[in-house]
């Protein structure tokens, strides 16, 4: 049985709820601090505020994680970025990667220094022993060389993904940060096997759900916006599959 579990609450209200060491793996793409207007990206009188309430995010994460689980985590990039950096490398978790997207960003932007044109994704492992399925993200070679692993090359810390939100793309569904399915796809199955139980704390449009039942696994996710909360029920909530029993569990805020 696959399920799906839906909070529509503050994570840090959830994840203390969670059974610790039950987790698989954690892909999420929380608030990066002003980068957009919405009020989610504003809640904190100060970068130092926002810092803070990410450490307690890790510390949550972290115990929710399985002693081999591993966590994928966007930050965005500011003048005082080094902060952000030094809670992460003063966690509970062990810095895998420090992994460069590549994304076509709209427009000429900047007119006094160079675009910046990618966003940072942090994986993170809890123990030695960790899930890592390389031979499931393999990426073909740009050159044909006799010594090139026949099922491709490790696709490395730096991926080239397209940007799903220049121009009309279908899979855009009204989401400002929406990350493309292709990029989650290849974080969950790399760290995490068929049957797992994968978390996203800021599911926001819904692509970690999608991706983990297009790709038979689980998931908890939580999302505080009931705007985003209405995108994911018509995204992905109620789907069913001919190939396995799926339940699907919700919880507003009134519970």
């Amino acid at each position: 049985m696959y399920v799906y579990k839906l909070y529509q609450r503050d994570c840090l209200n959830v994840l203390p709820s969670i059974e610790p060491n039950s987790v698989d793996l954690v892909v999420t793409d929380p608030p990066y601090y002003a980068y957009i207007d919405d009020s989610w990206d504003n809640q904190w009188e100060s970068f130092d505020g926002f810092v803070k309430w990410f450490s307690k995010v890790l510390d949550n994460i972290h115990g929710v994680l399985k002693n081999n689980g591993s966590a994928y985590i966007f930050t965005g990039i500011n003048y005082e970025f080094n902060k952000l950096v030094d809670v992460i490398y003063s966690s509970k978790f062990t810095v895998q990667n420090m992994i460069l997207w590549y994304r076509e960003s709209p427009g000429s932007g900047e007119s006094r220094r160079f675009n910046i044109n990618y966003e940072i994704i942090w994986f993170l492992t809890k123990d030695k022993e960790y899930t890592f399925n390389l031979d499931d993200i393999r990426i073909k070679p740009w050159h044909e060389d006799a010594r090139n692993n026949p099922k491709g090359k490790n696709p490395g810390s730096i991926w080239y993904i397209p940007n799903i939100m220049l121009g009309r793309n279908k899979e855009q569904v009204g989401h400002p940060t929406q990350k493309p399915e292709e990029l989650i796809q290849k974080m969950i199955l790399g760290s995490s096997n068929k049957d797992d139980i994968v978390l996203d704390p800021f599911l926001g449009s819904g692509t970690t759900l999608k991706v983990c039942q297009d790709n038979g696994r689980s998931c908890i996710g939580i999302e505080l916006d009931p705007k985003y909360i209405d995108i994911i029920k018509t995204r992905a909530w109620g789907r069913q599959f001919l190939d396995r029993p799926v339940e699907y569990k919700l919880y507003d805020s009134s519970i």
